[in-house]
């Protein structure tokens, strides 16, 4: 605890205590302010009374924008809280505004001149909120203030029940996983039924900015993509789907497997498709924002979609976990009398509720899930009459008799003991030779009670934690071991109550890249526990801490809620239930949703590393330098002439600022906490560094142009921002009158947005360009070069210029100084050609100066480099 060496002399009968320095840091978490929510307002009114209570799931889904956090959930209302003075525990409601319908998830984006909100309900019919009609998604505008206006609302088209909704990085769409949960209906006449809905995503495009802003345009609408529309009810391409393990549990075959049926209930045929029982519930989107990955829980895999072909690619099932060769295992029972966890020869299904895509220190993209578990239970009637259940449920003691005898089944004498897996909640139409009452040849339960790490080249799971978080529970959390929260009931008094179920339950997880390591966030959905992981290594994740979310578990939650007047921080009701997490990475904070405390938990999160002073070299950058290695065997050069191309391959083209941070430059910089301009910092501030790319014209100064105001709203990672300044695109149209007659046009576009503290110097540069072990410059370049027609001619060019001048690349960090810079200047590096004209290829909307295909592991077409330029020349 206090990192000490105590140390025992014998001969000199003395105790010495040292302090051990230098020890990696851990990343730990500090509640620094926790409110409740309220549930209701008087008259819906933000002014009006307001009432809390527990179990409401108040605070299901939340967003970050600046400090403020927007919250969703069942109560039907979307509410802001300004966390600005979260240090002092002074968080505060700032507005609300009634949904109509219960809301299912929140999603924020901002560009440079919108702050936009989107929020997703369940659909409304006749003034009455369901499951079963087309769902709804709004559209805000937030102000400074935190004020919402609402200006569309929005129909997912024929997909019910948007489980999530996420913006694309642009702002220009959002992707809405429709989840398409079945329905128990009752009529007043007539016999019960179940409404079973299509599954898949809706996805709506807005305009370009050139036509217009996002939340006015009245053009916008959602397009519905199903499994059914696919195809997915094929037998040429569902068969081999189930084959390779994914799930599908209501199907013919199993409809009328029906609990007590006294209410008659009948399940229709057609409501037992495969493609209606797919379910999406999650999505994360590919770091090029093409690929859509989409969490099917119950159905055990990831569905695969193309966003710019807006086509289904493929559904890939999650491999089940062998419990027998974890660590330690699971604790099957929750009448064994404790803790008693063991190797069981049974297998764990993943189920992943939050899905979250990282990039890896190898340059892989990587998908994390976090593996609750679910199960299908549908209900007619109520609990003290006419009951009617349809389950994919049963438990251990009850199959006993149906076991086929072998290696892959435990004994029968276990599966019968309610101590050992008689209680065990398995899957009643999984592992069995035949439906829907075969014998079972393998037992599986529902969840993996653990986050598992997937390679999505090759669709490996390249780790699984395993009995990791459950041995945690044990070792460090006993008295409230897989257990679950009561509103009158101490939770020391639920302690094991969800073992023979999903034990802990990891549903919530959340990412953080920070100078180059990643960590995740992982939460507990029945203990309240949240667990820190570095997982830059994505074969090896370090734990990092762990604490306990769920507040005073001595004290009942109705108990800790009642406290009046609230204490800030609220220790003792905790934030119980962690329904969702998300990572302020302005702030290095942890903003936690309590779905059944009612609260809202912010967190600091301390021991995060930190990176001013030196870049990190990302892994897109490591690719080309390395590549070019193999050339010129010089690494200073290498790292130059990488810069140089990949600046020119993405930059110069098409002006693409936000492939300007990710993929031309290579270099990420970020500062600590606290840093006096982070929480500051915006695209659209005052506060930004100059960034300086060379454009070349033509294509039409109308297509620049739009580029440009196109880019222009694109934050550039979590710490940077890249600004074109206006000033900048009206002088490109000066440019035109030249143009037209007939003279090409190298143009050197400088966002000049920045405070006299910040501008780039020279000394600044250098500094940085030393850091990493490149020349120094001496000077900037930023102009004008024109040339006639004849001229290029003249120099067997498309275009010729004395040089491609002043590209000059600065990597915003947020404390004053440049983080990284390379001046790339080909008319001043002393090696040009013979004639004194350096030549550039292909520079027309596609091309790069005497550089092809310099892309992840494509062969570098250089003619020579030499090492003495300034920093390095391509001839």
């Amino acid at each position: 605890k206090r990192h000490l060496l105590i140390v025992s002399g014998a001969f000199s009968g003395t105790l010495g205590v040292y302090k051990v320095l230098g020890l990696p840091q851990c990343v730990t978490l500090e509640l620094t302010d926790n409110m409740k929510l309220p549930g209701a307002y008087a008259n819906n009114q933000f002014t009006g009374d307001k009432t809390y209570s527990l179990k409401a799931n108040v605070g299901e889904k939340n967003a970050v924008m600046d400090h403020f956090v927007f919250v969703v959930g069942e109560t039907a209302l979307v509410q802001v809280i300004d966390t600005k003075d979260h240090g002092t525990a002074q968080s505060r409601l700032v507005d609300m505004f009634p949904l109509g319908a219960p809301g299912t998830d929140v999603a924020a984006c901002e560009t440079c001149n919108e702050r936009l909100l989107a929020v997703a309900t369940v659909g409304l019919a006749n003034g009455q909120p369901g499951k079963e009609h087309p769902g709804r998604v709004h559209i805000f505008t937030v102000s400074t203030e935190g004020k919402l206006t609402l200006k569309r609302t929005l129909i997912t088209d024929d997909g019910r029940l948007p489980d999530q909704i996420k913006w694309t990085k642009d702002c220009r769409a959002i992707i809405a996983a429709i989840e398409g949960e079945a329905v128990p209906m009752t009529p007043a006449i007539g016999t019960p039924y179940l409404e079973n809905p299509e599954g898949g995503i809706a996805v709506v495009k807005f305009r370009p900015s050139a036509e217009g802003n996002i939340a006015d345009d009245a053009s916008a609408t959602f397009v519905f993509y199903s499994f059914a529309d696919a195809g997915y009810n094929s037998p040429a391409k569902r068969d081999p789907l189930l084959l390779a393990g994914v799930r599908w549990s209501l199907k013919n075959e199993t409809r009328t497997i029906i609990k007590e049926n006294k209410l008659k209930v009948a399940i229709a045929e057609d409501m037992t498709t495969f493609s209606r029982d797919l379910e999406p519930e999650y999505l994360a989107l590919s770091k090029d924002g093409r690929t859509v990955y989409v969490g099917l829980q119950e159905n055990s895999a990831i569905a695969i979609f193309d966003l710019q072909d807006a086509e289904w690619k493929d559904i890939k099932p999650l491999q089940p976990k062998e419990w027998a060769i974890t660590h330690a295992g699971l604790d099957p029972s929750d009448e064994d009398g404790g803790i008693n966890m063991d190797t069981w020869k049974i297998w764990g299904m993943l189920m992943p509720d939050t899905i979250e895509i990282y990039t890896g220190s190898d340059g892989i993209e990587y998908l994390v899930t976090a593996n609750e578990g679910d199960d299908k239970e549908y209900v007619w009637g109520d609990k003290t009459a006419n009951k009617t259940t349809w389950t994919e449920m049963i438990r251990g003691k009850d199959i006993g008799k149906d076991l086929v005898s072998g290696d892959t089944v435990p004994p029968a004498a276990s599966i019968a003991d309610k101590k050992l897996l008689g209680r065990i909640k398995i899957g009643m139409f999984d592992g069995r030779t035949s439906l829907p009452d075969g014998n079972f040849e393998r037992i599986y339960t529902m969840g993996g009670r653990s986050f598992s790490i997937i390679n999505t080249q090759t669709w490996e799971t390249v780790y699984d934690s395993g009995s990791k978080m459950e041995e945690i529970l044990r070792d460090h959390y006993p008295t409230i071991f897989n257990s679950e929260a009561e509103v009158k009931q101490t939770q020391t008094k639920q302690r094991d109550v969800r073992s023979d179920d999903k034990g802990l339950e990891v549903e919530s997880l959340t990412i953080a890249t920070v100078c180059g390591q990643t960590f995740l966030f992982v939460g507990a959905e029945r203990t309240s526990t949240i667990f820190v992981f570095d997982i830059s290594n994505a074969t090896a994740p370090v734990l990092h801490s762990h604490i306990s979310a769920a507040g005073n578990t001595a004290m009942t939650p109705q108990a800790a809620f009642d406290i009046s007047p609230e204490p800030r921080p609220n220790v003792n009701s905790g934030q119980i239930d962690p329904e969702m997490m998300s990572f302020d990475h302005k702030r290095h904070l942890l903003i936690v949703s309590g779905a059944f405390s009612g609260t809202l938990g912010v967190y600091k999160v301390n021991g995060l590393p930190s990176c001013c002073d030196k870049p990190v070299l990302t892994s897109d950058m490591m690719t080309v330098k390395n590549e070019i290695m193999r050339i010129v065997n010089d690494e200073n050069v290498a790292l130059q002439v990488a810069l140089a191309a990949l600046i020119t391959q993405n930059s110069v083209l098409r002006g693409d600022v936000n492939g300007l941070n990710t993929k031309v430059i290579g270099l990420e910089s970020r500062c600590p906490a606290g840093a006096s301009r982070r929480a500051d910092m915006s695209l659209c501030g005052e506060e930004l560094v100059p960034i300086t790319f060379t454009a070349v014209l033509p294509y039409t100064v109308e297509e620049f142009t739009a580029d440009i105001q196109n880019s222009y709203k694109q934050a550039v990672a979590d710490t940077a921002a890249v600004v074109i300044s206006k000033v900048s695109i009206d002088s490109i149209s000066a440019t035109a009158a030249r143009r037209a007659s007939g003279v090409e046009v190298v143009t050197t576009v400088t966002g000049v947005r920045a405070s006299n503290a910040n501008r780039v110097t020279i000394e600044n540069l250098n500094k940085n360009l030393k850091a990493l072990g490149l020349k120094e410059s001496s000077g900037f370049k930023s102009t004008t070069t024109t040339s006639t027609a004849a001229e290029a001619d003249k120099s067997s060019s498309r275009l010729s210029t004395s040089a491609v001048v002043g590209i000059i690349v600065a990597v915003l960090v947020a404390c004053g100084l440049i983080g990284a810079a390379v001046a790339y200047n080909a008319s001043a590096a002393g090696k040009v050609k013979k004639d004194g004209k350096a030549q550039v290829d292909q520079i027309h909307g596609q091309g790069a100066p005497n550089m092809q295909n310099i892309n992840g592991h494509s062969q570098a077409m250089l003619g020579s480099i030499t090492a003495s330029s300034n920093p390095a020349t391509v001839v």
